[in-house]
């Protein structure tokens, strides 16, 4: 064989398929992994607030605190591990948006799955993770491609940082919307249509 090393001819194949389903799934388990995670901190925080304090108000409303981490780094960290194994795939930026489309599908299937998230709200937030995800994996196209393992790691940790501080900061904001209907009418002849609806 000349000295050359032998390779099947589908190995090639074989190995962008892997490269591809790496891309989906790490970039998938390390956000289940994260949002999981900071829900269980969040968690353990509120119990462990009104089991010391129990006569005394809750300290922080920690509702809304998902908003900015889960919503954006979350995805932007996605974008940018699924580009780190894709970066040897030689794509253009339209297979980024498709399989970028792809991962944001998993992870939304998934959240609903593992973090029992409404499937309502997950739809209504797509397009937003969608967009972070994309442009996750478009930072991490030119990341990866200059080969510069200092600024790689820098970025990834300012990532964390920043969802670290947000995790933990105070979030001073509460929205809540609510209708009122008045119904003249017994309420037998009602509740048949409120189970219908």
């Amino acid at each position: 064989m000349n000295g050359k090393k032998y390779y099947p001819n589908n190995f090639k194949m074989e190995n962008k398929q892997t490269k591809l389903l790496l891309g989906i799934l790490f970039p998938n388990i390390v956000s289940l992994l994260i949002v999981g995670g900071s829900k269980f901190i969040v968690d353990y925080m509120r119990e462990s607030y009104s089991t010391q304090w129990p006569n005394q108000p809750t300290y922080q409303d920690y509702s809304g605190i998902f908003i900015f981490s889960d919503f954006i780094i979350v995805p932007l960290l996605m974008g940018i591990l699924s580009a780190f194994f894709w970066r040897d795939l030689e794509w253009k930026g339209k297979q980024y948006l498709l399989w970028s489309c792809v991962n944001t599908f998993a992870a939304i299937i998934l959240s609903a799955v593992f973090l029992k998230e409404g499937v309502i709200c997950l739809l209504i937030i797509s397009p937003l993770v969608w967009a972070f995800v994309i442009a996750g994996a478009l930072a991490g196209k030119a990341m990866f491609r200059r080969k510069n393992n200092t600024l790689n790691v820098s970025v990834l940790g300012l990532l964390l940082l920043i969802f670290a501080g947000d995790l933990f900061s105070k979030h001073e904001y509460n929205n809540m919307v609510s209708d009122t209907m008045v119904i003249n009418a017994p309420v037998e002849k009602v509740w048949p249509y409120v189970v219908e609806y």
